[in-house]
C-alpha cells in the first residue's frame, strides 16, 4: 500500500494547484467586476437618478427645439426648429401642440406646418397650401403630422419611466460638462446594448431636466444614423389653455376632414 507521506504529497500537490486555480478565477473575477466599475460610472448613475425623478415630476413643458440629422440616411431628414408644446403622459391623455419649420436642399425656403391634438380631436395646418385638417382620429394629421410632432419631441417628457433605459446601460459615462443655449449641463453618455444603440444626454445642473440628447444607430457597412434634439427655453408646467390643443382655423384658410399629405422632401 502507498505510504502516508505519498497520500500527503498527493494531496499537497491538488491543494495546491486547486488553490492556484482558485486564486487565478479569483482575480479574472476581480478585474471582471473592476471593468463593469469602470464602465458604469457610479456619479454618472447618480445624476441619472435624479434626471429620473425629476423627470416624473414634469406635467406639462413649453419649449424651442431643434432637430438635425447627419450620417447614414441624413438626405432623407429636415432641419427642423419650432416651438413644442406636451402635457400629459403616453399612459394616459397626452395633448401636444407643434409649430415647426422644416429646411430640406429639395425645399425652397422652409415649409411651415402645425400639429395638435388633445387626445379627441387632432388637426394639422399646412401654412404653404391654406389647408387645415381636422378630425377625431390622429391620423388626420398624416405622415407630415406624425413627423412634426416626433423631430421635436423629448419623449422622456411624458413617459412613465423615462431614464430607466438609460440607468441601466451597459455603459455609463460622465463627460465634461457643456452648455446647451445657455443652461450649464451634466453630460453623459450611454451605450444601451441594444443593437448597438449608444446616446450622449445633457441634463441643466440646476433643475435634472433633458437639454439634448445625440442618439446614433448602427446600420449597414459600420455606418451610423445620427439624430440630435435639443431643447431651449425650456418652461416646466406652464398655464395651457384647452383651446391650445385645438383647431384655430388661421383667416382665408380652407378646412377639410381629409388626411394631411406627406412631407415634401423625399422619402
Amino acid at each position: 500500500m502507498p505510504s502516508f507521506r505519498k497520500y500527503k504529497a498527493c494531496y499537497m500537490t491538488c491543494f495546491t494547484a486547486c488553490l492556484a486555480v482558485t486564486l487565478a478565477v479569483a482575480d479574472e473575477t476581480t478585474k471582471d467586476d473592476e471593468a463593469k466599475r469602470a464602465l458604469k460610472d457610479e456619479s454618472a448613475i447618480e445624476i441619472l437618478k435624479q434626471v429620473d425623478k425629476a423627470t416624473r415630476n414634469v406635467k406639462a413643458v413649453r419649449y424651442n427645439g431643434t432637430f438635425t440629422a447627419s450620417g447614414f440616411g441624413a438626405a432623407h431628414l429636415p432641419t427642423v426648429t419650432g416651438t413644442a408644446i406636451l402635457r400629459g403622459s403616453l399612459e394616459d391623455r397626452f395633448e401636444y401642440h407643434f409649430d415647426v419649420n422644416l429646411t430640406h436642399d429639395e425645399i425652397d425656403g422652409s415649409h411651415r406646418m402645425t400639429a395638435g391634438g388633445n387626445g379627441s380631436t387632432y388637426f394639422f395646418i399646412d401654412w404653404q397650401r391654406k389647408i387645415a385638417h381636422e378630425g377625431e382620429d390622429e391620423r388626420i394629421i398624416g405622415a407630415g403630422g406624425q413627423k412634426a410632432k416626433w423631430f421635436l419631441t423629448m419623449i422622456e417628457f411624458i413617459h412613465p419611466n423615462p431614464f430607466t433605459h438609460e440607468i441601466e446601460g451597459n455603459r455609463i459615462e460622465l463627460k465634461d460638462e457643456a452648455l446647451v443655449g445657455d443652461v450649464e449641463c451634466y453630460v453623459i453618455h450611454v451605450v444601451y446594448g441594444i443593437n448597438g444603440q449608444e446616446a450622449t444626454w445633457y441634463f441643466g445642473k440646476e433643475d435634472y431636466l433633458p437639454r439634448r440628447v445625440i442618439r446614433s444607430y448602427p446600420v449597414m457597412d459600420g455606418q451610423r444614423v445620427v439624430r440630435d434634439r435639443s431643447v431651449l427655453d425650456l418652461e416646466i408646467d406652464p398655464e395651457l389653455p384647452a383651446a391650445l390643443f385645438e383647431l384655430q382655423l388661421p383667416d382665408g384658410f380652407q378646412k377639410t376632414n381629409d388626411p394631411a399629405p406627406r412631407l415634401p422632401i423625399p422619402r
